[in-house]
């Protein structure tokens, strides 16, 4: 450091430490590679690779780009690749070519991955075939046509200093920055760095995209220090209890989380760390609250916060934390790492003195090279180091505000300019606005910034347009203009508000007033509707908005359109039933069915008056349940061909995405014969795979085999053929042996007609596949539930054969598609059709680890039961069967039992009563004490309207309502006497001793689903375990 400068700068800057500040990434990467060759690199997408494996698979992809492009001194690579082991190899690959690779996020639009590679001239891009197309102008090189193993690359001649990758960050003036980091940035960031001990067997949980500069300390920190990284599906950081069980199943020791995803876990589950050796977070202001949170359960070995911009290759100092006193406004940034200096600085660019604010400056060795393509804001940002004492030092201005703290400590105080964070990413407000006043009919535009009660911002845009909008047009034009920003802009700059202005509103000084301009947006963004009318309108419209955080809503709104969800319904209910007493009489069932048939707050707030008037509340018609089950007159079927498989080769699968079918998917991939066509609802086949392929990560599954095994077809159930569209319906007699069809609409409040069209219509349309062909065995999962109730018509046995009960006396939508969907199959199968159907009980969690589906009714009482400490007293039967046994046996009766029109119940042999589940609870230390059954539910629906939230008020009518023409409810109707007893003969017989085995539902089977159920966060732990 310059001797001249004040002390305490040049005290708190004495940063120098040994490092090989000449060595280049790919050179350090291959010593760690010779260290530890069969240790685990990475892991990802149900795939492992060794040091040695993605050195070798980079080697290859390396010596196709040295030999077809000229990559010296770091010409830029492409590389257009979703988190995962691939883009991985393409990084290495990359930078053992010479080249600096350039990361483009495949979720943004293909104008602006566009100008990001014309801006920077990528040479060529690696990515998958299905994006080749993507980037015009470029030589292509997919991951699919992987180049054969060779002798290991040489890398290039090259120096410290040349581009080793490219990131992006918002830019000012409409045009994004390119961001060039030499290879001497990350060494200095990993390489006998002072703020962390990275060993090999750490484990790095990954949490950003590869076109985020914290990337770069994720993917160098773990592959220069010989440790694992793991990269999780993405919707494992979407909630707390996703992440809390990744961490655990990765046994992660070094996780970076932005401050928008601190926020969220640590609010909601501060102890979830206590398995890391770090936690680092940054990238916004830290709330203290959240900070504190976690301090005061059991925090990390080390909690750290880090600072820094891309423009300083990821950190610049950070700070760790063991206390953070009450009094405390802020997080501190901490001091610079080893090899980096700060400085805060007043306009004239001479030291602030300790406690005064000025401006964060960064330099060392983490200095990136400047912005590529723009020369005059290079010169504008990165500067001569005065304070350095070394020739060609440089420094760069951040525009962040900060001050010394007396013990040399850095505090963030935030942005000088008008830059924000938004979900991790900086984000220039004007970059917004230059693209929203590209739009044709804008005339001008400006972006504030709104921040939540949690301190989480979003991006609020009020534009002129240039000429006059009516209001009744403002909302289509809002849409338009939100479209148009869509296909220039990544998801996180989209603005979450729209406020459509004859013109913007002007302070005293005469430029535009951000505040007056936030406040223009919440009282204007709404007005582009008809606000509600009366007393009835104004109470239904309170009680969307405040559910689905909404600031205001129009009389035309639709709920669902506007984002509602099914087990939302029953929280309006519960709202209804507060604020108008006279709704006493009117069942739940019947609010629901006006919800769900009158969606437009005009038309339901309607319904709402005629049912306070004791009027009818717009009842259905009712349903011909028999004449709903008539098959075609005119469908018949021939009989099977000889050349039809006697064990199906390839299965047509419905259903893939879902809990059940999952399970399916991978047990048929583990037959190794077997072939799975899945008709899944998407924009199209790799999205349809795609989704196949999250249902697997989302319970736990390996996902292997899906591109080679599983053809993803983009349909949907509800449509004729599938939505397929005939040629390519027809199409399928030919390429499946079997269907299995396990899709459904499963909702137990919606009516018959509601789930009818996927639940009936796709039963349809699948016996007419059948019949187009040689028969094609049709195998069907039902439910028990077709058989709720039958007990009260004096059966106390249900054979598995025996016919179906009157459907007047089941109740539930649900199970009258399932009976009319069977009754239907039954026809068919009189016809000459091989059918199965088989009745499955509650799937559950699987019997090894309880991985369960908590979106269940089931999971909804087990966590009511436990929370509020009341439980039914009724005899009630825990027939449960792990999701895992229900699969293995479904295969198995797929690939080895030809159907015979039989039926089959998948219940548990040894089922339990409630009162073992009681009894487990209790165990743990829950206080949970019995009511009377009609006391029970009076005393659910008043818990369900003091709190919206509780588990079971989206199912309540299932126990509360009581048909006149039944007497009890659909809950009622499967307890014992009332559901007969299910008769297992051929199920039994199907499986023999060789099939799979259903364990009891026993003490150790319920603890185990509720230690899963606790330990995902689903289930809060009792508040006095016991011992």
């Amino acid at each position: 450091m310059d001797p001249d400068i004040p002390e305490h700068l040049r005290k708190w800057n004495d940063t120098a430490r040994p490092y090989p500040r000449d060595a280049l990434l790919p050179e350090l990467f291959e010593a760690q590679v010779r260290r530890t060759p069969e240790a685990p690199a990475v892991s990802g997408g149900g795939a492992t690779l060794t040091y040695r494996e993605l050195s070798g698979r980079a080697d290859a992809f390396a010596r196709v780009l040295r030999r077809d492009f000229d990559l010296r001194e770091g010409a830029p690579v492409g590389l257009l690749l979703e988190r995962s082991p691939e883009v991985m190899i393409g990084i290495w690959a990359v930078l053992k070519a010479g080249g600096s690779y350039v990361p483009l996020d495949p979720d943004l639009p293909d104008g602006r991955l566009q100008e990001m590679a014309d801006r920077v001239e990528v040479r060529c891009l690696i990515t998958r075939d299905r994006w080749r197309d993507r980037v015009a102008g470029r030589e292509v090189l997919t991951v699919e046509d992987e180049p054969p193993p060779g002798p290991a690359v040489d890398t290039p001649l090259a120096r410290a200093t040349d581009k080793a990758y490219v990131i992006f960050t918002s830019g000012s003036t409409g045009t994004p920055k390119a961001v060039a980091v030499p290879h001497r940035g990350p060494v200095r960031l990993i390489i006998n760095a002072d703020y962390i001990d990275i060993r090999p067997g750490d484990v790095f949980l990954a949490t950003t995209s590869p076109s985020f500069d914290v990337s770069c300390f994720e993917i160098f920190g773990a592959h220069l220090r010989g440790a694992h990284l793991v990269l999780p599906p993405p919707e494992a950081l979407l909630a707390p209890a996703e992440l809390a069980r990744e961490i655990d199943r990765s046994g992660a020791t070094i996780m970076w989380l932005t401050t928008g995803l601190f926020h969220q876990m640590g609010f909601d589950r501060p102890g979830m760390f206590r398995r890391l050796r770090y936690l680092i977070a940054g990238g916004d202001t830290i709330n203290p609250e959240c900070m504190r949170a976690v301090l005061a359960a059991e925090p990390p070995e080390h909690l750290m916060s880090g600072y820094g911009p891309s423009e300083n290759s990821t950190f610049s100092t950070t700070h760790r934390l063991t206390e953070l006193p009450q009094d405390a406004r802020t997080v501190p940034i901490g001091r610079p790492i080893a090899n980096s200096t700060c400085y805060v600085l007043r306009e004239d660019r001479t030291p602030c003195d300790p406690g005064e604010e000025g401006e964060l400056y960064v330099g060392g060795d983490g200095v990136a090279l400047g912005y590529l393509g723009d020369d005059e804001r290079t010169a504008e940002r990165f500067m001569p180091d005065p304070f350095a004492g070394a020739a060609g030092a440089r420094m760069y201005k951040t525009g962040d505000l900060g001050l010394w703290r007396p013990d040399g400590v850095l505090e963030f105080l935030g942005r000088e300019d008008r830059q924000v964070q938004i979900r991790g990413y900086r984000v220039e407000p004007a970059e917004v606005e230059a693209a929203a006043v590209a739009h044709p009919d804008v005339d001008d535009a400006k972006v504030a910034v709104d921040e939540g009660e949690d301190g989480d911002r979003s991006l609020v845009l009020m534009a002129a347009p240039e000429g006059q909008v009516a209001k009744e047009d403002r909302r289509p034009f809002a849409w338009r203009l939100r479209r148009f920003l869509q296909d220039r802009l990544p998801g996180f700059m989209i603005p979450s508000r729209f406020a459509i202005l004859e013109r913007l509103p002007l302070g005293r000084t005469g430029k535009v007033d951000t505040r007056a301009v936030t406040a223009d947006a919440l009282e204007d963004g709404g007005q582009d509707a008809e606000p509600p009318r009366d007393g009835t309108e104004r109470v239904v419209a309170r009680l969307w908005t405040g559910l689905l955080g909404l600031d205001r809503i129009g009389r035309d709104d639709d709920f669902f359109e506007l984002g509602g969800q099914s087990l939302q319904v029953m929280r309006v209910v519960a709202g209804l039933r507060a604020a108008f007493g006279d709704l006493e009489g009117v069942p739940d069932r019947t609010l629901v069915r006006m919800l769900l048939d009158r969606p437009v707050l005009s038309d339901f707030a309607a319904l709402v008056d005629e049912a306070r008037q004791g009027r009818s509340g717009g009842d259905d018609e009712p349903v011909d349940f028999r004449k709903e089950a008539e098959l075609a007159p005119d469908l018949r079927f021939g009989a099977p061909s000889a050349e039809l498989p006697e064990r199906p080769r390839t299965v047509l699968l419905t259903g893939a995405t879902g809990f059940l079918g999952a399970f399916l998917v991978r047990r048929f991939l583990d037959a190794a014969d077997v072939r799975l066509i899945c008709p899944v609802r998407a924009r199209d086949a790799d999205a349809a795979l795609e989704r196949i392929a999250e249902a697997l990560r989302r319970y736990d599954l390996p996902a292997g085999g899906l591109g080679e095994r599983v053809t993803a077809v983009a349909a949907d159930l509800r449509e004729p053929a599938l939505g397929l569209g005939e040629e390519r319906f027809a199409e399928l007699t030919s390429r499946a042996d079997a269907v299995l069809h396990n899709g459904a609409h499963v909702n137990f409040l919606y009516p018959y007609r509601r789930l009818a069209p996927v639940n009936v219509g796709s039963v349809r349309e699948l016996i007419r596949l059948a019949a187009l062909g040689d028969p094609m065995p049709v195998h069907y999962v039902s439910s028990v539930d077709v058989l709720a109730g039958l007990g009260t018509t004096g059966v106390r046995r249900a054979r598995e054969d025996d016919p179906l009960g009157d459907p007047a006396i089941l109740a539930q939508g649900y199970a009258e598609t399932k009976w009319v969907a069977e009754s239907l199959l039954r026809q068919a199968a009189a016809r000459g059709l091989p059918v199965s159907v088989y009745r499955p009980a509650e799937i559950t969690g699987t019997r090894d680890r309880g991985v369960q589906n908590t979106a269940t009714m089931m999971t909804a009482l087990f966590k009511t039961i436990a929370e509020t400490g009341l439980a039914p007293a009724v005899p009630m039967t825990l027939d449960l069967v792990p999701v895992d046994c229900a699969a293995e046996a479904l295969a198995h009766l797929v690939l080895r039992e030809p159907p015979r029109g039989h039926a089959y119940h998948l219940s548990n042999p040894a089922p339990a009563p409630l009162s073992l589940l009681l009894a487990r609870l209790r165990a743990l230390g829950y206080a949970v004490r019995e009511l009377p059954y009609d006391e029970w539910t009076r005393a659910m629906a008043e818990a369900a309207r003091r709190n919206p939230d509780l588990p079971l008020a989206g199912y309540l009518p299932m126990f509360t309502e009581r048909p006149e023409h039944t007497q009890i409810s659909v809950f009622e109707a499967h307890l014992p006497g009332n559901m007969p007893i299910l008769d297992r003969d051929n199920i039994a017989r199907a499986l023999g001793a060789a099939g799979p085995a259903c364990p009891p539902v026993d003490a150790a089977l319920l603890d185990l689903y509720l230690e899963y159920l606790i330990e995902s966060g689903f289930l809060a732990p009792a508040r006095e375990p016991r011992s």
